[in-house]
């Protein structure tokens, strides 16, 4: 039997306020998300990285504007949850989940119209290599879309 908490969130996700239901409690991603999606001028045909993802929230937000986005993470946990939790996304987001890192993903050169990371890249020491990658992987004229917590 399900408990209480499952059966909420289960409906939270189904409703047309998820994921932004999550940044409820903290305005400022509603702000940053908000901020980041007019700087990546997302359209309907884009394939998106998302670069760090986590379980996923901005990903699935981000996939409904666009045809694909892939989400990856070195952290194997919240991607499993981000995988377990895609059907609940079904139609809404054209979103995938990858552990990996950018370095490791192999993905071949130019194949993303945007490439985007949320407050990940103050996290990683070698933040230069990945900035490299992303760029090859980039389709000309591609944007890149980055924040950091301060």
């Amino acid at each position: 039997m399900k408990s209480l908490k499952r059966i909420v969130l289960d409906l939270l996700y189904r409703s047309p306020v998820f994921p932004h239901i999550f940044f409820f409690v903290n305005p400022f991603k509603t702000n940053e998300l908000r901020a980041i999606r007019e700087r990546l001028r997302l359209q309907r045909a884009d394939v998106v990285l998302d670069i760090g993802c986590g379980y996923g929230l901005q990903t699935n937000i981000l996939g409904r504007a666009v045809e694909r986005i892939i989400g990856i993470d070195v952290d194997p946990d919240p991607v499993r949850r981000a995988q377990s939790e895609q059907h609940l996304v079904a139609g809404k987001s054209r979103s995938e989940f990858r552990v990996t890192s950018i370095e490791d993903a192999a993905f071949p050169a130019a194949s993303f119209d945007k490439s985007v990371s949320i407050c990940v890249l103050e996290h990683i020491p070698d933040y230069l290599s990945v900035l490299r990658e992303c760029h090859r992987v980039l389709k000309p004229d591609g944007r890149m879309v980055f924040s950091i917590d301060s």
